[in-house]
């Protein structure tokens, strides 16, 4: 009975203090709406009921939480569909009796700072910026506190909140686009998110550097940019601004849901910028216009749909192409209908705006296409002798090499790469024999070969009606060593072959030449010969080689070879030649070995001569003894053989000399070419 008593009184107890601790759990409100309407969706949760995070995340290193890192998901769907232009999205986060504090941390330019949010207070998520990632919930600690980065401090709990779509996409809005009215709305751009956690926004490479921020000399102004919205690839339905990483959840495309609508901006007069200015009938000012180039899918030899910022504030940091639409859009109308209405919530939310006028570039541009280094700044003009050329400062460096526009009275080089769309174009460097090499060239690294060193040109492909072949002129470039530069070249073993004997190249192909040669050895005391008369008695010119051809009895040889360009630049060479391998010793050995075998050889053709003049003898002397008498004839013959080898033992020791001279000092005596 006692026992029974206890246990009630047990169960009673237990369920008072899980009254207790259940009371001190409170809820948290989570409301969504959209950004130009009321919180419709309202959600009340327990943080404790959240999924955990499973990722290890970059929470703040002085922040410890108490309880595991939570991930709220807000399904996107849970919104109701509407027609109108969203913007984005605004909530709210509060503890119910405001029993948390809700801090959110984040950067901005200059700081991080700790923002606390309320019941009143909306969180919003649009075009300009986004407070989504990661917020702090505790009793006691609100963001005054954590501020203190220099103390640890430990929170009860930590939840990311988190945007989930069903295709992986939120659309701000829908805008509608034709090729002749391509319109200009608002992407989100640098600090859409401040410091945000595990949650990252990642601008898209069609919009980086490719727009205007609602005040290009303020940088804290670059949450947005304004630029073209329009179908880019096979993509048709729908532009990215960007892209949203966030814990748990696939990557999220931000951007606007496009359609084509047949409503299109009359042309206006083609332009040409180096005789006017890009403006409009209605607005005469370039400074009050926006203007973005569109290259169309037609005319660039490439495919696809490309639009371009022409900044005219800075007019050396845009380009021009053959067959490129310029767009231009009132910056009054883009200031007062789309920031004013974004920002502030005000008017009809428009989030685009039409061209102010639309002119196409003026095609028939007469141009010189030449490869270049880097720029055309680089390039230099020998007027007189009609010859580009070009200096390469450094060696083993990688330089970018393509081909370029030089375009009269360009001088903002605006026009450099004006037909390079209108056609493939590609750099090729001219061979020895002076063909076109076969392979494209993008890059070029010299080294201490000097390979890369020569006389390069531009091969035209595929060419579009845009490439007008009448005012272009395919030029050439010597692409040639700076003046002073200095190339070490392999050293070399020196032997018997011409390209390994002591000496320079006489040219390099046809853009420099030999002036001068140096040749030191020794070592401490050093000797040198200087050289730049090469009708010297001890110089031979044999493919391409000037050589020296004095004897040394060294054992390495220093040659300093000089060589004028075509522009009369200066550049040397410097080569070892070493005879370890061959020192003179050896080469006396050499010959002393050749002389054996020379004396062998001359004796054995000797005694073959001799053995054929006894034969021819012996022929003719039988002839004449064949009418002598016959019981003479086996003693002729008898006395014929032995006169026969008498004759023959005596012709072997006299008929030689007489008959044959040989000059046995010739070869043994002859000058050695490979010194």
């Amino acid at each position: 009975m006692k026992l029974c008593k206890w246990l009630v009184w047990s169960l009673f107890f237990c369920l008072f203090i899980s009254n207790i601790i259940i009371s001190q759990k409170k809820s948290v409100i989570f409301k969504f709406g959209y950004y130009h309407k009321k919180q419709t969706f309202k959600e009340e949760i327990y943080l404790d009921n959240l999924e955990n995070y499973k990722e290890v995340s970059k929470r703040l290193p002085h922040i410890n939480l108490v309880n595991p890192l939570k991930v709220y998901k807000f399904k996107i769907k849970y919104l109701e569909p509407i027609n109108e232009n969203l913007c984005g999205i605004k909530f709210k986060i509060y503890a119910k009796d405001e029993y948390y504090n809700v801090v959110w941390p984040s950067t901005n330019q200059k700081n991080r700072i700790y923002k606390n949010f309320y019941k009143k207070d909306d969180i919003s998520c649009s075009t300009s910026e986004c407070s989504l990632g990661l917020f702090y919930f505790d009793k006691t600690l609100n963001g005054e506190l954590l501020k203190n980065e220099t103390k640890n401090h430990t929170v009860e709990y930590g939840v990311y909140v988190v945007l989930e779509s069903k295709n992986n996409r939120f659309s701000f809005a829908t805008i509608f686009y034709h090729k002749k009215n391509i319109r200009i709305g608002i992407c989100p751009y640098e600090g859409y998110i401040f410091d945000g956690g595990d949650t990252e926004y990642t601008i898209s490479s069609n919009i980086k550097d490719n727009g205007y921020y609602e005040n290009d000399d303020v940088k804290e102004s670059k949450h947005s940019i304004l630029t073209p919205i329009y179908p880019i690839g096979d993509n048709r339905v729908f532009f990215v601004c960007g892209t949203l990483k966030q814990p748990m959840l696939p990557v999220l495309e931000l951007g606007y849901s496009i359609k084509e609508k047949p409503v299109t901006v009359p042309y206006e007069k083609d332009v040409n910028s180096l005789k006017s200015d890009f403006v409009c009938s209605t607005i005469k000012e370039i400074n009050k216009l926006y203007h973005f180039g569109l290259s169309n899918i037609n005319n660039n030899g490439m495919k696809g749909m490309f639009i371009e910022k022409i900044d005219v504030k800075s007019s050396k940091n845009y380009k021009l192409y053959s067959g490129q639409t310029i767009l231009m859009y009132s910056m009054d109308q883009v200031i007062k209908k789309i920031l004013y209405s974004v920002s502030i919530g005000a008017g009809d939310r428009i989030i685009d705006v039409e061209p102010t006028c639309i002119r196409k570039l003026v095609s028939s541009i007469k141009a010189t296409i030449i490869p270049v280094i880097d720029t055309l700044r680089s390039v230099n003009h020998d007027v007189i002798e009609k010859r580009y050329y070009t200096f390469i400062k450094e060696k083993d460096k990688k330089y970018s090499i393509k081909c370029l526009s030089i375009v009269e009275d360009d001088d903002n080089y605006n026009y450099v790469q004006f037909y390079s769309r209108a056609a493939f174009i590609s750099v090729r460097k001219y061979q020895e024999d002076n063909r076109i090499g076969s392979k494209d060239i993008e890059n070029i690294l010299p080294t201490e070969d000097m390979k890369v060193f020569g006389v390069y040109t531009c091969v035209v492909k595929k060419k579009t009606e845009f490439y007008n072949t009448p005012l272009i002129e395919i030029g050439h470039i010597y692409i040639l060593p700076d003046e002073g530069l200095h190339f070490n070249l392999d050293n070399i073993d020196v032997d018997y072959k011409i390209e390994n004997q002591v000496g320079c190249i006489m040219e390099y192909d046809a853009w420099s030449r030999l002036i001068s040669m140096n040749i030191s050895w020794g070592f401490p005391n050093i000797s040198s010969i200087f050289i730049d008369d090469f009708l010297d008695s001890n110089i031979s010119k044999i493919h391409n080689r000037v050589i020296y051809e004095k004897d040394f009895i060294k054992t390495n040889i220093t040659v300093l070879c000089e060589y004028e360009t075509i522009v009369d630049s200066i550049f040397t060479t410097k080569q070892q030649f070493r005879y370890a391998r061959y020192t003179n010793k050896e080469l006396d050995e050499n010959k002393q070995s050749e002389s054996p075998s020379l004396f062998f050889l001359t004796a054995s053709g000797f005694i073959i001569l001799i053995i054929v003049a006894t034969n021819i003898f012996v022929v003719v002397k039988r002839k004449r003894k064949r009418k002598e008498v016959n019981f003479l004839k086996s003693v002729s013959r008898v006395s014929s053989t032995s006169i026969s080898k008498s004759e023959s033992k005596f012709k072997t020791g006299t008929i030689a000399r007489p008959n044959f001279s040989f000059k046995t000092g010739k070869i043994m005596n002859r000058k050695n070419s490979y010194l």
